[in-house]
């Protein structure tokens, strides 16, 4: 548009001059001189309007897509970020929000021992409890309370696998927490050992995964918007402390947490 502009103008202005030299055309003025190119409307709103994202999502054809859209709209990343992202990724978010302090003032070593142990028993018997109800072993020990409560709970509500994953996250968990505290006492921390218990852990989530319908992948990227949004620059023990629940849930809604 501009090229054309400028063209009728040249145009324009030599026929004028032609008219008044030599046809004694005087007072001619070249309405071409007055025109100007339009500007550009004022730039749009960078946040999503309403109905906006479902229409995006909907003009991709492909349900993959739109959890990468939304994670991009929530962390503000850029596509080669994207398409680079993988367990470093990760790691390296893990890495940067990551406290790395002992408040030993805060918590004494007395009470962490005791927590431990509490967490320790609470865990076997959780384990014995796993077992049972997934395995068909018999329960043993007097800790084992068999009697109802007032309110009772029917597993069969729930996904099998899911409740299995979630009590086995927390039983292997547990087994990490006894080597730790052996380590504390005086103890070789064993790493083979550790390795083993992670990687069982890593097998619960699997079933965990498979059961809601999800990916690493997917769970690994709404943790990353959610920590982003947590900790903007790097971690810091007044973001921890003072969350912002309401910010965090709709940045793991936009990035597919939803349905």
């Amino acid at each position: 548009m501009k090229e054309d502009i400028a063209y009728c103008s040249a145009a324009g202005a030599t026929t004028i001059t032609v008219a008044a030299q030599d046809w004694g055309m005087g007072g001619l003025v070249n309405p071409v001189q007055n025109v100007r190119r339009p500007r550009n409307p004022i730039s749009r709103e960078r946040r999503l309007l309403p109905g906006e994202l479902a229409r995006i999502l909907a003009a991709t054809g492909s349900p993959s897509l739109g959890d990468v859209i939304r994670f991009a709209i929530a962390t503000g990343m850029r596509r080669g970020e994207i398409a680079h992202m993988n367990f470093e990724t990760y790691e390296k978010e893990s890495s940067r929000t990551a406290s790395g302090e002992f408040h030993r003032e805060v918590v004494s070593d007395f009470l962490l021992k005791n927590t431990l142990a509490d967490v320790i028993r609470i865990g076997s018997i959780l384990d014995q409890v796993k077992k049972g109800l997934f395995y068909g072993k018999p329960l043993c020990g007097d800790e084992i309370k068999t009697e109802s409560f007032p309110t009772p709970i029917d597993p069969s509500r729930i996904d099998t696998d899911l409740l299995h994953a979630a009590f086995g996250v927390l039983t292997e968990s547990v087994e990490i927490l006894e080597a730790l505290q052996d380590a504390m006492e005086g103890g070789q921390l064993d790493r083979v050992n550790l390795m083993e218990e992670l990687g069982d852990i890593e097998w619960y989530l699997a079933m965990a995964y498979r059961s809601i319908g999800t990916t690493p992948g997917n769970v690994r990227e709404m943790n990353i918007a959610k920590l982003k949004a947590r900790y903007p620059d790097k971690f810091t023990e007044e973001h921890a402390i003072n969350r912002d629940l309401i910010q965090e849930r709709c940045v793991l809604e936009s990035s597919g947490g939803k349905e």
